[in-house]
């Protein structure tokens, strides 16, 4: 796939031939089977992906079963990938009771075959995702409900509250988002402008899921952007969105920053999807190669502030090549040059260390 670079560009031909990674644009996608004719549907389907959080895990019930919706109106499923040394089917009952299901993969299925599994296991008419780790504030449910039956959107996002890997509150909380009767002005926000979007807080009419697919398996990285992005088109970018944080989703940056950094595949993917967005959605195009770029140069500041060298500079590089524009390039030097001096100068920091032990 091709796309115009944005903004001022250098030696177009040399990005274009060496630097730009060579990608597909074609993905593939898994199907859902149809829900049987005379299958009872209540209208929520809450589904819990999860794997080794017993604790968190527990959190997360108890919050989604203080709601006090009826086994009619909401189906409630874990879906464990094969815990190894925990019986979760023992403590799902010891919160949930009969109240929740639960089904065990017979083997560690990766995490998007277990995504995979849980919208398959739905039958709701409405589906929501929810990771183990997060949870939800009281009134999230009836505030989507009243949201969905009012404006008639098959999809709806809230705001969130961050909360650290031990779930303190962190005061951060996702950006708000300009809406007329209900809906977003611009969905695509969700895609390109940070801080605005993650996937627990986005409910999603089945028949939606049924239409366009489900996770690709080509992007494992990236595959909930991508998700969303077709989400969005096949919603015909009708998204409901209530600006009220009513998730709490919990931050693991410490220990998620250092896969972002050190993994280029992870990197590649996700420049792979933002590629592929843009060919769906031309019109934001700049808009979402800059929103890379930007969240990458970010991981590139935290990486040189812990002293992981290798990891700025690698990012420093890819945000060059998702944005390949006159400041890009100079943020990449910028960060080349202090790299090399600050390796440059290591030794001699040392030796002096010694001398003063």
């Amino acid at each position: 796939m091709t796309r115009s670079l944005p903004g001022k560009t250098i030696v177009k031909g040399f990005i274009q031939t060496v630097l730009r990674p060579r990608r597909s644009a074609t993905l593939r996608y898994q199907t859902l089977k149809p829900i049987p004719s005379e299958t009872r549907r209540p209208f929520w389907s809450v589904m819990i992906p999860t794997y080794n959080r017993p604790e968190m895990l527990q959190q997360c019930l108890r919050s989604i079963l203080s709601q006090n919706l009826p086994l009619e109106e909401m189906q409630i499923t874990v879906i464990d990938n094969a815990t190894p040394d925990v019986d979760l089917a023992a403590l799902v009952y010891q919160v949930g009771g009969d109240r929740v299901e639960f089904y065990r993969q017979s083997n560690n299925v990766g995490f998007l075959g277990n995504f995979h599994t849980a919208l398959e296991q739905s039958r709701g008419h409405y589906v929501h995702v929810m990771h183990d780790d997060d949870w939800v504030l009281p009134g999230f449910y009836g505030a989507v409900r009243n949201q969905i039956e009012t404006y008639q959107t098959p999809l709806v996002f809230s705001r969130i509250e961050v909360v650290n890997h031990k779930g303190e509150p962190t005061g951060i909380l996702s950006e708000p988002a300009s809406i007329s009767n209900g809906v977003m002005n611009d969905p695509l926000q969700m895609l390109y402008q940070p801080n605005t979007y993650t996937f627990n807080t986005m409910v999603v009419q089945r028949e939606l899921y049924a239409a366009v697919g489900t996770i690709s398996k080509d992007l494992y990285y990236a595959s909930d952007l991508e998700l969303t992005s077709r989400l969005i088109e096949a919603a015909d970018h009708r998204v409901g969105f209530i600006n009220e944080p009513l998730i709490m989703y919990r931050d693991h940056e410490v220990q998620g920053n250092k896969v972002f950094n050190q993994k280029p595949i992870y990197l590649n993917d996700y420049l792979k999807s933002f590629c592929i967005m843009a060919q769906r959605h031309p019109d934001a195009a700049v808009q979402l190669f800059r929103n890379l770029a930007n969240v990458m140069r970010g991981r590139a500041e935290q990486a040189w502030a812990r002293h992981d060298d290798t990891s700025a500079e690698l990012v420093a590089h890819w945000a060059f090549r998702a944005d390949p524009t006159t400041e890009s390039l100079r943020y990449w030097l910028r960060c080349w040059r202090r790299v090399t001096k600050r390796r440059l100068l290591r030794p001699f920091a040392q030796d002096m260390a010694l001398e003063g032990s």
